[in-house]
């Protein structure tokens, strides 16, 4: 059963398949989601992204960023436990304020929410 969402906002950069590599040794199951579209903004795509996920718990990746093999049981655990799991993203989140939290698995490029 697959457990959260991957959603990877691109303009299809050549690093794009080395952060989608990056996904295949998680213990996870995840949803997949890639947004390749340069018509429009990263955060724009992200936001056409999450529509098409059916799944709570949500990871944004960067398109040059990857993870380590158990980043995404980590996240879903803290999920569990937390709303927004996040070192640098501040503001209004899903309709709700955005504390900033700094977990050192997460690394630079990564954002986790639950919606």
């Amino acid at each position: 059963m697959k457990e959260i969402s991957v959603i990877i906002a691109t303009l299809n950069r050549p690093s794009l398949q080395t952060t989608i590599d990056s996904l295949k040794g998680q213990s996870v199951d995840y949803q997949l989601k890639v947004r390749i579209d340069p018509q429009i903004s990263e955060y724009a795509s992200r936001d056409l992204a999450i529509r098409d996920c059916n799944l709570d718990k949500l990871a944004f990746l960067d398109d040059d960023a990857f993870y380590q093999p158990d980043v995404l049981e980590k996240a879903v655990k803290y999920l569990d436990k937390f709303d927004i799991i996040d070192g640098s993203i501040r503001g209004n989140i899903f309709g709700r304020g955005v504390e900033v939290f700094d977990h050192p698995f997460l690394g630079i490029g990564t954002a986790l929410f639950m919606r």
